[in-house]
């Protein structure tokens, strides 16, 4: 049976070496990297999977409690 996966993408941006680089965090992470052949998405890439009727939501990096 397959999965089937929410329309929501969740992304976290991280500064890489003074440049802002934005990963997919959510189930769709490995379909996108496999998809685009990049582990980071950019503009082009979040206005053409917005086209196919994905959202994007900022995901909430958890706290570490020692």
């Amino acid at each position: 049976m397959e999965t089937i996966l929410s329309n929501i993408i969740k992304i976290e941006t991280k500064s890489v070496y003074g440049n802002d680089l934005i990963y997919v965090v959510s189930e769709h992470a490995e379909a996108i990297q496999n998809l685009t052949g990049k582990k980071t998405i950019d503009a082009s890439d979040i206005k053409q999977l917005k086209a196919l009727g994905f959202t994007f939501e900022a995901a909430v990096p958890a706290l570490a409690v020692n």
